[in-house]
């Protein structure tokens, strides 16, 4: 009879193991242990190198369905913008006359503002805080945002708002990944350096 609940205590063991390996080498935002996001992004890749002119990885994106029809009091929803920075965060609140005149050094990567409410964008989250996209698409990192040897960047999402009087633009809220990266001999970059962590999960809500 022990024999037999050791063997089942394995069997539990293996079968979790597995179901919770994507068995992805780097897998980013695809998870989550605390605060489930409104709004969310994620990468998986097979890869950790890649050709500095040719990083382009598989890119998830969404938000939970209702969230485009929940603005501040005073405010309209009107996009998403994603950006990859070198460490940066856009601050919040801070008005703009156009969403897409923002400092070089947030690179925008997208920004959506059609079929917000298309379920093509949702994002859904089982009990244990897996993400489930309904959309994904190829990034490719642009290489003059890596300006060091060794380092991290922020892919980000947050929400695009109009003020309904001024009609200026604010962001507010979202979330990003964080993904290391380090500049080889060779030229390529690897985003699984030894002294990190690649699956360690970095996405923070904000």
């Amino acid at each position: 009879m022990r024999k037999t609940y050791l063997l089942l205590i394995l069997i539990f063991i293996v079968t979790c193991m597995t179901s919770c390996s994507s068995g992805y080498k780097v897998e980013k935002g695809m998870r989550y242990s605390t605060l489930l996001p409104s709004m969310c992004v994620g990468i998986q890749t097979n890869k950790t190198e890649y050709e500095i002119d040719n990083f382009v990885l598989d890119f998830y994106y969404g938000w939970e369905k209702g969230f485009m029809n929940d603005p501040m009091v005073g405010y309209e929803i009107v996009g998403a913008l994603i950006y990859v920075s070198e460490g940066f965060n856009i601050l919040e609140y801070k008005e703009y006359d156009d969403y897409n005149d923002i400092d070089e050094k947030f690179n925008i990567i997208k920004v959506v503002t059609e079929d917000l409410n298309n379920e093509k964008y949702f994002v859904e989250f089982d009990r244990l805080g897996k993400a489930t996209y309904k959309h994904q698409e190829k990034l490719l990192i642009p290489n003059e945002i890596m300006t060091k040897n060794k380092g991290s960047l922020k892919i980000n999402i947050t929400s695009i708002l109009r003020n309904i009087e001024t009609w200026k633009y604010i962001f507010n809220g979202g979330s990003y990944i964080i993904i290391e990266y380090e500049i080889l001999e060779n030229g390529n970059v690897n985003i699984a350096p030894k002294s990190s962590n690649s699956n360690k999960t970095e996405t923070i809500t904000y």
